[in-house]
């Protein structure tokens, strides 16, 4: 086994975490956007109920926010994958400059 066969499993997993967080960023942003736009947020489980703007406000700002937050923890995944990503590609690179391959 050679000697940076960690960072080549850092290196896919990074990337793997940066789809993920990107997925999970953009499954909260869509219903968020389409919620902030007609007044009407679908809550999230089996029955899915509907939660208008006009009718139940205080509950509309919570489920609103808890989109918000979800958004925030998907992006901020990516951002914190990808910073990985690139640390990781620049040791491999310098490990393959160094010339042990």
């Amino acid at each position: 086994m050679y000697a940076f066969v960690w960072v080549e499993r850092f290196l896919i997993l990074s990337g793997a975490s940066v789809l993920a967080g990107v997925f999970l960023g953009v499954r909260d942003l869509l219903p968020y956007l389409a919620a902030r736009r007609s007044g009407l947020i679908v809550r999230r489980g089996y029955a899915g109920l509907k939660v208008r703007r006009d009718e139940d406000a205080e509950r509309f700002a919570r489920l609103l926010s808890n989109r918000a937050r979800g958004m925030a923890f998907g992006f901020s995944l990516a951002v914190l994958a990808a910073i990985v990503f690139v640390v990781m590609a620049f040791a491999m690179a310098q490990y393959f400059q160094a010339g042990h391959i």
